[in-house]
């Protein structure tokens, strides 16, 4: 075997198995317990049922797994939701828009002190576009006009993108308002809480009535941000968080480590972030009490400002990372990891077949058990946007988009982390691996780059650089450009 097949099949072998694990549905003992994925039935009351109805999800967030137990989880079942809490703020979801205002305790009701919106958006339902580990996007879509609202757990600012032409709408229910350029300014706009919208800077702000409008001076993002309750002076305040507002999250992740010697769980949180206009990318992140009550001496620590809430003082982090650790008692299980083969290019017998690894993991490396194989982590999912794995669904031939059947024996699969992919063809009934190809990529402004780095049929591809366009619809991955060998291709790529 070359080595170019060696190092094709090791790559692939490393992303199928971080990527692809199938599980077994049965019982299976561990130590003195047990666990099953089976579901486990309601109990005499009728509860523990599975949800009713279709998630209402879109965009990238269609093609994964949904939590159903999070602040926002309300979203995903029913049309338009209400309570909303993200600390500091209170929201809820309308045909309109978004309401944005400030309960210090109890429910929203018909509060709605600032509804942002666009003119004219009629949606009769707000789907959830992505997730990450302590955020939401929350999607508007009423055919003509299309916005997001990107708001996490403990962030005084909501993240506004719309994708249409229709200016921004805000309507000021309460509150008394002050426009200072692309600023506006809500001072007691509910329970005493001062808010601040930040338009691009240029903008201006077109009044009619209670009605504010915008055109954003041509750009498509803004931002809403809740003031401290100890604010005074709510002109200066605006100014001095202004230089946030631009930095929009993009992805928050959450990793953990438990020291079995210590009996230590450290948790490290990070946001990755994407600068509208400016040069800051340091991001504003707030801090509930169990999470500023015990963070490790090597991290960050608040020192912004704070926030009251229902929960507990909310103190401000002007970072992008910090690590809690907590003394942690009781038992945590580690479970064996069964991967199914796919394909296998010196033992094709083994296709079909499962095999079950005992692993050691942590945020660098991946070993296996009891044998030399050690694998160092690539990156965390990120900065490019299509992590996951995903099966071409159709191509444009002929005038026209050809389907493929994605549960048929012949398949073709790109595996990406946040930097490096791989494609795959390979056929599950006759066992057969047929050709590879991989590299580097990015994604930037709606065009995906790769850097061939390796290509098993044909060596003399190697270095070049393919640019294509890409978008995502309905959580498919829409691909079009040219290929290696110049030929114009138009793919749609779904995640499995």
């Amino acid at each position: 075997m070359s080595n170019l097949n060696i190092n094709s099949k090791i790559l692939v072998s490393i992303l199928l198995f971080i990527l692809t694990y199938s599980y077994s549905f049965s019982q299976t003992n561990l130590g003195g317990g047990s666990y099953t994925t089976n579901f486990p039935g309601t109990d005499s009351a009728g509860r523990n049922q599975y949800p009713s109805g279709t998630p209402q999800l879109s965009g990238i967030a269609a093609n994964k797994p949904v939590p159903t137990n999070d602040w926002w989880s309300k979203l995903v079942k029913e049309n338009h939701a209400d309570n909303l809490f993200n600390y500091p703020m209170t929201m809820k979801t309308t045909n309109n828009g978004l309401i944005v205002t400030y309960i210090p305790w109890g429910v929203i009701g018909d509060n709605k002190a600032i509804e942002i919106g666009l003119a004219g958006l009629d949606a009769n339902k707000t789907t959830v576009s992505n997730h990450s580990d302590w955020t939401v996007t929350m999607n508007w879509d009423d055919s003509n006009r299309k916005m997001t609202a990107t708001s996490g757990i403990g962030m005084p600012f909501v993240y506004f993108e719309k994708q249409s032409n229709q200016d921004v709408e805000i309507i000021v229910n309460s509150g008394n308002v002050t426009v200072n350029n692309e600023i506006i300014i809500i001072e007691n706009a509910s329970n005493g809480a001062d808010f601040v919208i930040y338009a691009p800077s240029g903008s201006s702000w077109n009044v009619s009535g209670s009605k504010y409008s915008s055109s954003l001076n041509n750009k498509n993002y803004w931002s809403v941000l809740m003031l401290p309750q100890s604010t005074s002076n709510a002109n200066q305040e605006a100014e001095l968080f202004k230089d946030f507002a631009y930095v929009f999250p993009s992805n928050t992740i959450t990793k953990w480590n438990y020291d079995s010697q210590s009996a230590v769980v450290t948790t490290d949180f990070e946001i990755l972030t994407e600068t509208k206009e400016g040069s800051n990318s340091v991001f504003l992140q707030g801090l509930l009490p169990h999470q500023w009550d015990n963070l490790s001496t090597e991290s960050e620590v608040p020192n912004f400002k704070n926030y009251s809430t229902v929960r507990g003082e909310l103190k401000i982090l002007k970072g992008n990372k910090f690590t809690v650790e907590n003394k942690f008692s009781g038992i945590l299980s580690t479970l064996p990891y069964l991967n199914h083969v796919e394909f296998d290019t010196d033992n094709p017998e083994r296709v079909g077949k499962s095999v079950v690894f005992d692993i050691n993991i942590n945020e660098e490396f991946l070993e296996i058990a009891g044998t030399d194989m050690k694998f160092s982590r690539i990156d965390n999912g990120s900065p490019g946007e299509l992590n996951g794995a995903w099966l071409m669904s159709s191509r444009f031939r002929n005038g026209k988009f050809q389907i493929r059947d994605t549960n048929k024996s012949r398949k073709t699969m790109k595996i990406l982390s946040g930097s490096k992919f791989q494609w795959i063809a390979y056929d599950l009934d006759s066992k057969k691996f047929i050709a590879t190809g991989g590299g580097s990529y990015t994604t930037i402004n709606g065009k995906y780059s790769e850097n061939i780095e390796y290509f098993s049929r044909d060596i003399s591809r190697i270095g070049m650089k393919l640019e294509f366009d890409f978008n995502f619809e309905d959580g498919k991955w829409n691909h079009k450009g040219f290929s290696s060998k110049g030929n114009p291709i138009n793919e749609i790529w779904i995640q499995r």
